[in-house]
């Protein structure tokens, strides 16, 4: 996990200092499509452990372990969707938006009830365990997209 934290810095970073293309051609148009909408689908994965760590509290029999996995995968999220929508020229005030909006609409599939966990679990849960499983390669291939391969 770590090399893709620095896979993500690097592309910030680059991002930052000016030598990431930004929108040069219409194949970066696309490609800058495709980290926008990974981002999103990184931004909705944290919003959902962010449910689920909210819930987590409220079950007496989680254990400090489970809830502590829960928040850093939820951190990490939200870390990852932020690079990834900045890098896609999506702005702060966007990022923040659209986060609240999956908020909203995961919380209106659970009813308001923590007990109603199991339609979010059913919807995001496989989804984003495969996102996380997957998070490696796609930042790898995020680095080609952009063109920062060494």
């Amino acid at each position: 996990m770590k090399n893709i934290k620095l896979s993500l810095l690097a592309i910030f970073t680059a991002f930052l200092c000016g030598t990431l293309p930004i929108n040069s051609n219409a194949t970066n148009d696309e490609n800058y499509r495709k980290v926008a909408n990974y981002g999103d689908s990184v931004l909705e994965c944290a919003v959902f452990y962010q449910f689920m760590a909210e819930g987590l509290k409220t079950n007496p029999n989680t254990t400090e372990e489970v809830l502590k996995q829960t928040e850093y995968w939820r951190d990490y999220l939200f870390e990852g969707a932020g690079l990834l929508l900045t890098l896609a020229e999506v702005s702060t005030s966007a990022i923040k938006a659209k986060a609240q909006l999956m908020a909203n609409n995961m919380s209106e599939k659970q009813q308001g009830s923590w007990a109603n966990s199991s339609v979010l679990i059913l919807e995001y849960g496989d989804k984003c365990k495969q996102l996380i499983s997957s998070y490696d390669s796609k930042a790898k291939e995020i680095v080609g997209l952009l063109g920062l391969g060494s």
